[in-house]
């Protein structure tokens, strides 16, 4: 369900748009009020980080050739990030359609059960959750080799229009712009702010979240 919402939004509104799409936003593992978040990407590192599911050579999957580093990690994505109820949920729906009490309240009853054992099995499961200190130490190797590298834009095969996204400089400091308009090289050191941030908070896992 995630990654169709991922690829629709990708195709339909954030390749074309800034105003509008779907945006990233680093999430730590705690749930409820313990959760921290840390939003400071541009919508740019959103279609970065999803471009693996709309082409078959994404940027994403070029800069990995490129650097020679596996970067699959800022991929991940954790099994229990919430309950696995989408399909419930569209069973209930059709139920209603049909006016069929006895389903409706088998399928409530199911989609209750299986909230029950996420919210009992989520503390005891990591898969899919990514270390802070792996990746801040991925995201220092990214760092490193696009710098070694310095003209990655040159060597892209680009799929749309990003604009200086890819080129080696951090954006010129004006009051008008905000994190939206990072380059990747903004959104990196980024990361390393909310990861430090994350950190010191006593945050050990975290993931990507997209909406």
């Amino acid at each position: 369900m995630r990654i169709l919402l991922l690829i629709f939004s990708f195709f339909t509104i954030t390749c074309y748009s800034k105003p509008m799409g779907i945006d990233v936003m680093l999430i730590s593992k705690e749930k409820g009020d313990n959760r921290v978040f840390f939003g400071d990407f541009s919508r740019h590192f959103c279609n970065f980080l999803c471009g693996p599911d709309a082409y078959e050579n994404s940027e994403f999957q070029q800069i990995q050739k490129i650097t020679g580093l596996d970067l699959s990690i800022f991929r991940s994505i954790p099994v229990n990030l919430e309950p696995d109820i989408h399909e419930l949920e569209y069973k209930l729906y059709l139920a209603k359609e049909e006016n069929d009490p006895t389903k409706i309240k088998l399928i409530k009853n199911e989609i209750e059960r299986t909230k029950q054992e996420w919210e009992e099995n989520y503390d005891s499961l990591n898969e899919g959750w990514v270390k802070v200190i792996d990746l801040q130490r991925t995201t220092k190797e990214l760092l490193s080799k696009l710098a070694d590298n310095g003209h990655v834009d040159e060597e892209l095969n680009y799929n749309f229009n990003w604009d200086d996204y890819f080129e080696y400089k951090t954006r010129k400091p004006k009051d008008d712009l905000s994190f939206l308009d990072n380059t990747l090289i903004d959104d990196l050191k980024s990361l390393l702010v909310g990861l430090t941030q994350m950190s010191q908070k006593g945050v050990t896992l975290v993931t990507f979240d997209f909406g």
